[in-house]
């Protein structure tokens, strides 16, 4: 426990336990299970998530290089659920609300991102400690007939962090709590 709770950037509590932050939300995992701050089990596949990410080898320090979904390596498979569940779910969401969504950000312990672009709206967040994504959105334009866009970029180690599917099922629970349906 003490060698993950250093690779994961998790705080060692004893021999046997850890709290690791997971969505802006702290699980206590033991031997036997995991718990969230409430000591309730989460859902299955929050524990799922969290035991997949812990489970990988040796997972390099964060590279700072944002990439797209479809850079990840044999990510070609779920491009479309990344889009469609992911990035179209929070854009259509937050069509004309930049306020609701920059509230929505801060809820979930976003950090405004000062990078260059012509977003409207940029926030980094951190899934797992040492797992950061950048949010950037851009507002619809009806006189243009631009419909608002958000791009969920991932650090270029992601898959180093957590397999394929893992990244887009914590893609589309993070979704589901910007938006508010989870």
């Amino acid at each position: 426990f003490a060698k993950t709770a250093v690779t994961f950037g998790a705080d060692l509590i004893d021999p046997d336990s850890m709290d690791l932050s997971f969505l802006g939300d702290t699980y206590r995992i033991t031997r036997e299970r995991i718990l969230d701050s409430n000591g309730k089990e989460p859902a299955p596949f929050i524990s799922i998530l969290i035991y997949n990410h812990l489970s990988m080898p040796d997972p390099p320090v964060p590279a700072g290089e944002w990439i797209t979904f479809s850079s990840v390596p044999a990510s070609h498979a779920k491009d479309k659920a990344w889009a469609g569940h992911v990035e179209d779910v929070i854009a259509r969401h937050f069509t004309a609300n930049i306020e609701g969504l920059k509230q929505a950000c801060a809820r979930l312990g976003g950090a405004k991102s000062d990078i260059k672009g012509s977003h409207d709206a940029a926030y980094e967040f951190r899934f797992f400690p040492k797992y950061p994504v950048l949010l950037q959105f851009y507002d619809a334009v009806p006189e243009e007939d631009f419909p608002a866009q958000c791009r969920l970029l991932l650090d270029k180690t992601v898959d180093k962090y957590l397999d394929i599917e893992s990244i887009v099922v914590l893609g589309e629970e993070f979704a589901g709590r910007m938006t508010g349906k989870v």
